[in-house]
């Protein structure tokens, strides 16, 4: 185990922070990613009210938790930067796919409407992408990475104002912050204002980024603060309003039922979801099997409505059934939400491996070249 000794900022001791990658952080993302696969494939609204409660809300919260403040609180924008360098790769190369593909798949009766008009507009799309402006349909669940990035620059500066000019009460200048952050996301929402990159969600979700960063800050295990009696009133709050109330949370159109009751809905879902990572990571077995989908959760979120499409062209094919059935988006045939959750968290991280093996050999390739050449010399 390897651990890191600061002095903190707020109290002026010396801390030890744990930087040995936990467990349940990958088992929480896991869970989230599925959730928003199932959100976007089952037929049954209120398992679909369910998973919208939480879904996105997890990987804010995961980011929260995962803030180095020792490495970060100085330095605002490295973790952009960082964020920035593992990400834009894979979010360019696939809404790039996309684009290429999309009027492919408009043809074969898998999308309602073409997304390229000649190669203008491929350019077009593609420099879009570069700047992570994306607007794919296949890539539609790429809208949370900018969202991700944006909120992440915005706590990071949040931070660093805290704890470079407001030393004394660093830690409380931050609370307040973040949740004067999250009241303008509350107001945006509620009255309909869009900003670029979903910034106002961003703002919106500062609050649960805050969240997943105290619980870090005061208690580097968080699996100690998840306790069964807490995580079942939260169950059954959470469930009294997504399904009893029928109260649905759509980020991505900006619904957040009101702004009363979005932050103790999405709270409950979080530390419910939360303990159920932690008894998930408690079993070997399963712990590996969610913690390896959170570790490729990116990968999903990019390529399962691509799957799923895929998946409604051979059905289509295999029944003989009406090939312009096959262009409903998100899925054609909802009861086959089984086959396209499976699938999607599946084949979408073995794509990923393929891509890392063959990047690999030619970065190896490469190598060996470029040392040959040396040697000539």
């Amino acid at each position: 185990m390897i651990a890191l000794c600061r002095k903190d900022r707020v109290v002026g001791v010396t801390k030890c922070v744990n930087l040995k990658r936990n467990t349940i952080y990958d088992v929480l993302k896991g869970l989230g990613i599925i959730a928003v696969v199932l959100g976007h494939c089952h037929p049954d609204m209120d398992v679909v009210r369910f998973v919208y409660g939480f879904h996105l809300a997890v990987f804010f919260f995961v980011a929260g938790l995962q803030f180095n403040d020792a490495k970060y609180a100085s330095t605002p924008f490295l973790l952009f930067q960082n964020r920035v360098k593992s990400m834009w790769p894979s979010y360019f190369g696939y809404m790039t796919l996309f684009s290429l593909t999309g009027d492919l798949f408009y043809r074969l009766n898998l999308l309602s409407v073409s997304t390229t008009n000649g190669l203008n507009s491929l350019l077009d799309k593609i420099i879009n992408n570069f700047f992570f402006s994306g607007s794919e349909i296949l890539g539609g669940g790429m809208w949370f990475v900018p969202m991700l990035l944006s909120g992440t620059i915005i706590f990071s500066v949040i931070v660093y104002v805290s704890a470079e000019y407001i030393k004394p009460y660093r830690l409380l200048f931050t609370v307040l912050l973040s949740c004067f952050t999250g009241v303008i996301g509350l107001i945006a929402c509620n009255h309909g204002y869009q900003y670029r990159f979903y910034t106002h969600i961003s703002f919106l979700l500062i609050p649960i980024f805050l969240l997943g960063y105290l619980v870090s800050f005061f208690e580097k295990n968080v699996g100690d603060l998840l306790h069964w009696p807490i995580a079942g009133i939260a169950f059954g709050v959470f469930v009294y309003f997504t399904v009893g109330k029928d109260c649905l949370i759509n980020l991505a159109s900006s619904r957040i039922v009101s702004v009363y009751l979005f932050y103790p809905i999405t709270i409950c879902g979080i530390y419910f979801v939360a303990w159920i990572a932690k008894m998930l990571s408690a079993a070997k077995g399963l712990s590996k099997v969610f913690s390896f989908l959170g570790k490729y959760s990116f990968d999903i979120m990019a390529l399962h409505f691509l799957i799923i499409k895929t998946i409604d062209f051979l059905y289509c094919m295999m029944i003989g059934d009406d090939p312009a059935k096959g262009a409903v988006f998100p899925c054609a045939y909802p009861g086959l939400w089984p086959i396209y959750v499976l699938a999607s968290i599946t084949v979408a991280p073995c794509i990923r491996i393929g891509i890392n093996k063959v990047w690999a050999r030619i970065k190896c390739f490469f190598n060996r070249v470029s040392d040959g050449e040396k040697r000539k010399v």
